[in-house]
């Protein structure tokens, strides 16, 4: 099997950019407060989902194991991606802060994922770069939603405040009200 970075340079020269007309908008539980999110693949990315013999299996990267240091200088090994995730959380409710890190072990070259349709690659890229807790909970909230390009709002003016919406449309401006508003120029929260 080749390895990954050279699979990737041979697209990049070989296969023409595919752009995606779905875009992934999602919410991470773990931070409520924030607006949505939205995940658009790369057109190179994409290109080479759609070609396939290139991309490892998205569970290569969910098995990836670190070599984890925080700012007091302890060593956590062996810690797997979906672990990491919860640890980088863990971390900033506890005030701690990674050091460091780096990848000790891992399979993206032992294997390589077949052509996809557009719709496989995106949950593909949906369980690669969102955090697990968006896209592995279970429920009646839904945490991200694939959506047409062309239904994303034009107008960026009120970003901050897009929100998920469970039912309907897929973005919402949810707007603060005057006295929200007031509150958070004193650093005060609703």
């Amino acid at each position: 099997m080749t390895h990954l970075f050279q699979r990737l340079l041979w697209a990049k020269q070989n296969i023409p950019s595919v752009q995606s007309s779905k875009v992934v908008v999602f919410e991470d539980p773990a931070f409520t407060k924030e607006p949505c999110k939205i995940l658009s693949a790369a057109p190179e990315w994409m290109a080479c989902a759609m070609h396939g013999n290139i991309l490892p299996p998205v569970e290569a990267y969910h098995e990836m194991e670190y070599l984890i240091e925080d700012n007091f200088g302890n060593e956590y090994a062996g810690v797997t991606q979906l672990e990491f995730e919860d640890m980088l959380f863990d971390f900033a409710k506890a005030g701690k802060a990674m050091k460091s890190q780096r990848v000790t072990k891992h399979k993206l070259h032992d294997d390589v994922m077949p052509a996809m349709s557009e719709d496989e690659a995106i949950q593909y890229l949906i369980k690669k770069d969102t955090p697990h807790r968006v896209w592995g909970q279970h429920g009646n909230y839904q945490n991200f939603r694939v959506v047409d390009r062309s239904v994303m709002p034009t107008d960026r003016k009120n970003r901050n405040y897009w929100k998920l919406q469970q039912d309907g449309d897929a973005i919402k401006a949810i707007l603060p009200t005057p006295m929200e508003e007031t509150l958070a120029l004193w650093g005060i929260e609703a």
